[in-house]
């Protein structure tokens, strides 16, 4: 055995001597060289190289024997591993280590002798070297080291992606905070900046989104209802106000994106509040809840209001011109000289409502409620209502003619009048128009319905037209008289601001 060699096995005799002597191992009359000498077995003698990595192995291994053999002066021998092996497994996982070096050992210990009975058995002599033994264990041990360092710079990529999102999350925290603030300003400018902030927060993070749409709908309600608001707009809400309905109903508002289309979104709400000559044009009100508020010429062309709740809501002079009203409830509602041109109001529900001077000219009305509703004056010129319920309608001098936008002249004009309702259809096909608006609308109208209006166009289906006065209603002449002439009145009050 060679210089060279001699010095390897000297190594590692002297890096196990002392933390073996202190734990009672005796290494002198260990039989290492006789097993494991190089000139017992030549063909070990090849290409062997000290790797690295094992120079790493065995220094980290060193430290800890030591440690332990300092500890076992004050300690015993059980309780010093111990507590090594808890303080160092999560740092340098030294029980691997131990369990590696042991491995290596072993084969130094055992193999050479084995190898030599497999390459008398398989013939294996010229083509496997003992060297490529080593060097497979050695990149065994390499690969398991380059793994552990990949998981440790994993954890350490995860632990800044959750810095970065807990700052992220800061700073929303930070921004929502602020912006509801500044809505408590008693300056305009703060609060409108506030409404803006609000608004491009809940598009752009989710967190807060609902929690959004609600303050400032409450918003609405809290600021018009305020006795000093309703003095200074009596004709048109502030900036404030119509820039907050913009930002959450109109065009690409909150309330027009497809989170808010997710169960679970929280539903408008504008209860109470004092919307006077507010613009809604085109705007997402599906399912809304506009209970008791004062919607007076307020502009809802072409808004999509399925379900939306008007109970006790002052509607005159609103304008509702092609609106998507499917479903809608006006219960009680004050609605004279409302425009309903056009209108989709399938299955509506107008039990009680004061209809006076309002125009219904082809609007479709398939299977609504009109039980006990004031329809006075009301135009129903070519209006579709098939299935419709009139059941104890009031339709002194209501009539179906083609008639100009201003309701207001149209119901003054019908006062002395009898009722007429030539073209008022109440069965019949529906029209292929009506199916498109329907078909085009599907996306706002949740699947009951949807499958409503499928039924109602199935059972007309093949039916023959029918024009005339429903059944149930009360007919008759449009009296002159005090409560006539104060909704004349308010009628062409509250049409001009809707038209202005």
């Amino acid at each position: 055995m060679n210089n060279h060699q001699n010095a390897i096995f000297h190594q590692i005799t002297n890096f196990l001597k002392t933390p073996l002597a202190l734990l009672g191992v005796d290494l002198k009359n260990f039989q290492f060289n006789k097993i494991c000498h190089f000139a017992n077995h030549p063909y070990l003698c090849k290409g062997l190289k000290v790797n690295v990595q094992m120079k790493k192995l065995f220094s980290k291994l060193e430290s800890w024997l030591q440690d332990i053999a300092l500890e076992i002066k004050l300690k015993n021998l059980k309780q010093a591993i111990k507590n090594h092996i808890k303080r160092y497994y999560r740092s340098y996982h030294i029980p691997f280590y131990i369990i590696a070096l042991l491995l290596v050992y072993s084969i130094y210990l055992f193999i050479p002798d084995f190898y030599c009975w497999m390459l008398k058995i398989l013939d294996l002599d010229k083509k496997i070297k003992p060297s490529d033994i080593g060097a497979g264990f050695i990149a065994i041990i390499g690969l398991i080291l380059f793994f552990r360092r990949l998981r440790e710079q994993a954890k350490q990529t995860e632990n800044q992606k959750q810095q970065i999102k807990l700052q992220i999350d800061q700073r929303i925290d930070e921004r929502f905070n602020s912006g509801v603030s500044l809505l408590g300003s008693s300056e305009t400018s703060a609060r409108t900046g506030a409404i803006y902030a609000l608004y491009e927060l809940a598009k752009e993070e989710g967190k807060y989104r609902k929690q959004i749409a609600q303050i400032l709908c409450s918003h609405i309600r809290s600021k018009t209802n305020e006795d000093k608001y309703k003095n200074e707009h009596k004709k048109r809400p502030s900036n404030e106000i119509q820039t907050t309905i913009d930002l959450l109903f109109r065009e690409d508002g909150l309330y027009a994106q497809d989170f808010a289309k997710e169960e679970g979104f929280p539903k408008v709400n504008l209860s109470f509040a004092y919307l006077v000559g507010a613009n809604f044009t085109k705007a997402q009100c599906q399912g809304a809840i506009f209970r008791q508020a004062q919607c007076q010429g307020v502009n809802f062309y072409r808004t999509q209001c399925q379900r939306a709740n008007f109970t006790e809501a002052r509607c005159q002079g609103a304008i509702f011109r092609q609106a998507q009203c499917q479903g809608a409830i006006f219960r009680q509602a004050q609605c004279q000289g409302a425009n309903f041109r056009g209108a989709q109001c399938q299955k509506a529900f107008f039990l009680e409502t004061q209809c006076q001077g309002a125009d219904f000219l082809v609007a479709q009305c398939q299977e609504a409620f009109f039980l006990e509703t004031q329809c006075q004056g009301v135009n129903f010129y070519r209006t579709q209502c098939q299935r419709a319920d009139f059941s104890n309608a009031a339709f002194q001098g209501a009539y179906a003619e083609h008639a100009s936008n201003d309701v207001s002249t149209p119901f003054k004009q019908r006062v002395g009048k009898q009722t007429e309702l030539e073209t008022m259809l109440l069965e019949g096909e529906i029209a292929q128009n009506t199916i498109k608006t329907i078909e085009d609308n599907k996306p706002y109208m949740d699947d009951d319905l949807y499958k409503n209006m499928q039924a109602i166009i199935d059972e007309n289906k093949g039916k023959d037209i029918k024009y005339g006065v429903p059944g149930g209603c009360i007919t008759g002449v449009l009296e002159d008289n005090e409560e006539t002439q104060a909704i004349i009145a308010e009628i062409k009050k509250f049409s001009r601001i809707a038209n202005n």
